[in-house]
């Protein structure tokens, strides 16, 4: 769980400009992922920001694709998304 710093988390916004999904896509699958966890920003008022655990996320990930191999792994993102070098 991350202890309050945001330099081993990522915000939902930093996983949907990653993965290419809408914010509403980690609001729907919330219970599949682990735990975020709200931090306020230093002098910002509302809603706090939900951060990700970088270590969570990646034993999740870890734990989802255990049982692919690596090239397997990056075919289903090469297919899931378009890569940055076909971006005009």
């Amino acid at each position: 769980m991350a202890t309050g710093s945001t330099d081993q988390t990522i915000t939902v916004r930093q996983l949907c400009s990653l993965t290419g999904h809408a914010q509403s896509f980690f609001s729907e699958h919330r219970g599949d992922l682990p735990q975020p966890t709200p931090l306020h920003q230093p002098g910002k008022v509302g809603r706090p920001t939900l951060h990700y655990s970088l270590a969570e996320l990646a034993a999740f990930a870890l734990n989802r694709t255990a049982s692919l191999s690596d090239a397997e792994c990056r075919l289903i993102v090469a297919l899931g998304r378009p890569s940055e070098d076909s971006q005009p």
